[in-house]
């Protein structure tokens, strides 16, 4: 909540130590929480193991125990995001995902120092950079003004210097396409495109693309007019990670035409709302 309100965090921590309400288990684990990579002194998966036998128990002896199985649930959520064998102090990214807001606070000079600058122009500068590898997929927050994703074993700072010229206000409805982020300031979508499926998109905005996976992708431009559509292939076999700028693409169709499930983040951006 301290996060959330923009309070200088490891300063509360501090003050909390020094209160009423502190405790050992704040002590120690609030300070892990607001590492950026802690060491992991005992894995969260335990947590969930643990708590489970109490709630076991608990229910033999008909005897309620409601704090302890909220708890649970959020160690439960903290596995079902990957973090099973990462410090159990890391729960708080539970919190994170649904407040969009990070507890821990990283330099961002120092973030940015070690990145690769990939995209620079008169909308957005990106960064992205190799970082050690975990089982989180996807994890998203706003950082010093800049919003920050991982994906897989990559970081990705997205710093929007200005709003582009065209947005489209309703999110993307296109199939296989899932809206899986959202702010003021962008959206960031997840599309699967299984082997041999084809999707018919229309991207009104301005936007990055990530493709996170190889592949190969037919696409087709879909014309008003009568005649053959422009047609082209792209090989993506060789491409683990690639990270672009691209203006509006209307009325297309892609084609996963490889034996894989592709993988592309598209990362809208708004105009002020």
């Amino acid at each position: 909540m301290a996060a959330k309100a923009g309070i200088d965090v490891s300063q509360l921590y501090d003050i909390v130590n020094g209160a009423a309400g502190a405790s050992w288990m704040f002590t120690d684990r609030g300070k892990r929480m607001l590492e950026e990579d802690p060491e992991v002194k005992s894995a969260l998966a335990i947590f969930v193991k643990d708590l489970d036998i109490v709630y076991a128990e608990a229910k033999k002896l008909t005897c309620p125990i409601p704090v302890a199985m909220a708890a649970l649930q959020q160690f439960i959520s903290g596995e079902s995001l990957g973090l099973g064998k990462q410090d159990d102090s890391q729960v708080v990214k539970v919190y994170e995902q649904i407040t969009r807001v990070p507890v821990a606070r990283k330099s961002d000079s120092t973030n940015l120092s070690q990145s690769n600058l990939v995209i620079d122009n008169s909308y957005v500068k990106v960064w992205k950079k190799s970082i050690p590898s975990n089982d989180t997929a996807f994890f998203a927050c706003y950082q010093d003004s800049k919003l920050n994703l991982r994906l897989y074993n990559v970081a990705i700072t997205l710093d929007i210097t200005k709003p582009p010229p065209v947005s489209k206000q309703e999110a993307v409805s296109a199939e296989f396409h899932d809206l899986i982020w959202e702010s003021d300031k962008v959206r960031v979508y997840k599309l699967s495109l299984p082997p041999g499926m084809s999707s018919h998109i229309s991207y009104c905005f301005f936007h990055v693309s990530i493709i996170t996976s190889p592949g190969r992708i037919d696409r087709e431009i879909l014309g008003e007019n009568k005649g053959d559509p422009i047609r082209w292939t792209e090989d993506l076999d060789d491409q683990k990670l690639g990270i672009s700028w691209n203006s509006p693409t209307l009325n297309q169709r892609i084609t996963n035409s490889s034996d894989a499930t592709f993988e592309q983040y598209i990362v809208e951006l708004l105009q002020n709302r």
